[in-house]
């Protein structure tokens, strides 16, 4: 969202929604609250699960499912099992490492294997 008090998703729906007009979006939110499924918008958050947690889990372990991290995950989940590289790019805290070690550990274990290796600039 919202950097400098300039909300930039509203603006990239704005400009979206002006050069696809033929397209028919809900009547609320912005394109980033939807995904398309069977030709139907559908809200991330119809697909966010609940969170299984014990006090035994680490909480650095846990990746807390909001429509953000759903939506993060399912593109990068797609990007990677079709062999596309991916980069994020966002403020110190703002999620990207979680998220990241969050997708990997969902996938297939018999078809991917990772390594984390933490860069600073």
């Amino acid at each position: 969202g919202e950097v400098d008090g300039v909300d930039y998703r509203k603006q990239f729906d704005k400009w979206w929604r002006g050069e696809m007009k033929s397209i028919k979006y809900p009547g609320k939110g912005t394109i980033f609250d939807f995904f398309v499924q069977d030709a139907h918008w559908v809200e991330w958050e119809k697909i966010v699960t609940k969170l299984a947690y014990t006090s035994d889990t680490p909480m650095g372990d846990v990746t807390v499912p909001t429509t953000e991290t759903v939506a993060m995950s399912t593109f990068m989940t797609h990007l990677v099992e079709q062999k596309y590289p991916i980069m994020l790019i966002g403020l110190s805290g703002c999620g990207k490492t979680q998220n990241s070690v969050g997708m990997l550990k969902s996938l297939d274990k018999e078809v991917f294997t990772w390594y984390m290796i933490n860069f600073n600039f």
